[in-house]
């Protein structure tokens, strides 16, 4: 059961960690800094469906019980490589 608890804490320390990253990227001023955490955003979405997977394989979840999760996660995971595109573009980096 402790390793229970240590799988979904990781998972919702990931998550928090995506949206976190965003706000310090936005709270650095520049697009430069806000470039380099939405990219540790994206890693942290990285961890989010890697702990889904392993989740998955050793039998906490059905791979059927995840799909919505991991969509989620791969969407947000787009979202956020469009908008490093998109800063970077709009800053000329």
């Amino acid at each position: 059961m402790k390793e229970d608890f240590a799988m979904v804490d990781q998972v919702k320390r990931a998550t928090i960690s995506i949206s976190n990253n965003i706000s310090e990227g936005f709270e650095r001023e520049t697009d430069k800094e806000l470039i380099r955490f939405l990219y540790f955003s994206k890693g942290s979405a990285g961890e989010v469906r890697n702990l889904f997977n392993l989740m998955e394989q050793i039998g906490y979840f059905k791979a059927v019980e995840l799909v919505d999760y991991k969509s989620q996660v791969i969407d947000i995971s787009k979202q956020l490589a469009n908008y490093i595109k998109y800063v970077g573009k709009r800053s000329g980096l």
